[in-house]
């Protein structure tokens, strides 16, 4: 399908924060094939990673803490467990963002003492701590990620929604329709890495466009070590050179193989069902991809996403 003025006029201000002249809207009008085509091309242009660099040059002064903002089925289990064995527990607070006054409960003597925080908290806690903090957070494909959220509740008695999925029997499209619904699993599902990054997981109804503009400033800034599922050893090597961890070893928690059945999943929706599914991943794979590009370190060979529970 051939790509649209407006497509492009959109891209321009998403990915380079500025308005396309005349002579770009049509250079790109007659050489871009498609939008996953324009989506590469911005991607890969030397301005967009030019930006992301220039954000992302200067780290700042060493961080006195971290703060683990964990998306929910990224390996963000296996980054705990990896943050709790390099850090003695009372340094250590798990919270999330629903919880924020266990943390403004403390005085600053004790916030300083903090020197980890994790849970499925948002961009943005670091400014309730005293000191210098640098944020981590790790993102994954978001279909995958979607689908090991159904297969949590499903294989999770304790989750409040076990009971009534397991009595309904409610499939994989049953479930992203439940969503339309259900607020709570709305604000994870639709688009919540990007509603997490941005720092605006709490807010229903959002601006998308601006909402993903927002994700990715933040994903770019100096105070954030951004990885990958696909790519966590990497981000467990930047953890390492910047003396945030003195143990790298990897050990992912939460593993199980269904690849399988997630095709299989995927292949039973309905037309509606995978209308609902591509809305609820089209900003979170764009922040996605982008991420992949900020991946510091080295490729290795880990489990594949759809493997991460």
């Amino acid at each position: 399908m051939p790509i649209e003025t407006d497509e492009i006029i959109m891209a321009y201000r998403l990915f380079l924060d500025r308005d396309a002249s005349s002579a770009e809207i049509r250079t790109m009008s007659l050489n871009i094939k498609d939008v996953a085509h324009l989506r590469r091309v911005f991607f890969e242009s030397p301005e967009f990673q030019a930006q992301l660099g220039l954000n992302r040059s200067n780290p700042g002064v060493r961080p006195e803490a971290v703060i683990h903002v964990h998306v929910p089925k990224t390996a963000g289990t296996s980054l705990n467990e990896i943050l709790l064995r390099n850090h003695a527990p009372d340094a250590v607070l798990q919270i999330a963002i629903h919880e924020m006054g266990k943390l403004l409960a403390l005085s600053p003597d004790d916030r300083r003492k903090v020197k980890v925080l994790m849970g499925h908290l948002q961009y943005g806690v670091a400014r309730h701590l005293p000191q210098a903090s640098v944020y981590v957070a790790v993102l994954r494909d978001p279909a995958p990620r979607i689908f090991s959220f159904y297969r949590f509740i499903l294989r999770t008695d304790t989750h409040p929604l076990h009971q009534k999925f397991v009595s309904a029997g409610l499939s994989f499209g049953g479930f992203l329709r439940c969503a339309l619904d259900d607020a709570g699993i709305r604000l994870e599902i639709d688009n919540g890495q990007t509603r997490r990054l941005a720092g605006q997981m709490l807010i229903p109804a959002v601006d998308y466009r601006t909402m993903f503009a927002t994700a990715m400033r933040n994903i770019a800034m100096p105070e954030m070590i951004i990885g990958t599922t696909e790519r966590f050893e990497a981000l467990l090597y930047t953890l390492w050179t910047r003396g945030l961890i003195a143990d790298a070893e990897n050990c992912f928690e939460n593993v199980s193989g269904e690849s399988d059945r997630y095709a299989a999943a995927v292949q039973s929706l309905d037309a509606e069902e995978h209308g609902l599914m591509e809305s609820y991943c089209y900003w979170d794979r764009l922040l996605h991809q982008a991420a992949n590009l900020l991946v510091d370190g080295t490729q290795c060979d880990i489990p594949e996403a759809v493997a991460v529970a």
